[in-house]
């Protein structure tokens, strides 16, 4: 389903397309009306996880074609999408989860390769490309919770 944001007075839902359609999507509600946007170079057969970090969105989401787990960062003083690529050696076949703790972003996942549920902090580099593998995750549980 939809994940959900609540930010000053408006309101967030991010979604995927209907059937085939992979693109993952922001529609804000301001009070009056929806403003929908197609998130760029995001696709997912899942819907995203989304949340609110150090005044801005964070979204973790499944690859819709590989089992990376990919990251968007929203900004919203200029309200533009930036590509942070996926998470360096994790992968999943489903819907990754994401939260802020206020200090850090955590990220709890299924492994792709077996069923070890994986919780762990996430470090964001900012400077990480899109496309490309970046960032640091240590695990608080999971064995397996890393690709070799």
């Amino acid at each position: 389903g939809p994940a959900m944001l609540s930010v000053g007075s408006d309101l967030h839902v991010f979604f995927r397309g209907q059937g085939t359609d992979y693109r993952l999507f922001h529609a804000t509600w301001s009070g009056s009306s929806w403003n929908v946007q197609t998130i760029p170079s995001a696709y997912s057969q899942l819907a995203p996880s989304v949340t609110l970090h150090d005044g801005d969105i964070y979204m973790a989401f499944a690859g819709h074609n590989n089992r990376y787990i990919w990251l968007r960062h929203h900004d919203r003083t200029t309200g533009t999408w930036r590509s942070l690529g996926y998470v360096a050696g994790l992968e999943t076949s489903q819907r990754p989860s994401l939260v802020s703790t206020g200090s850090q972003l955590k990220l709890a996942f299924r492994g792709a390769a077996h069923n070890d549920t994986c919780v762990g902090s996430l470090y964001v580099d900012p400077t990480n490309g899109p496309g490309t593998a970046g960032h640091t995750w240590y695990h608080n549980s999971g064995t397996q919770c890393t690709t070799p």
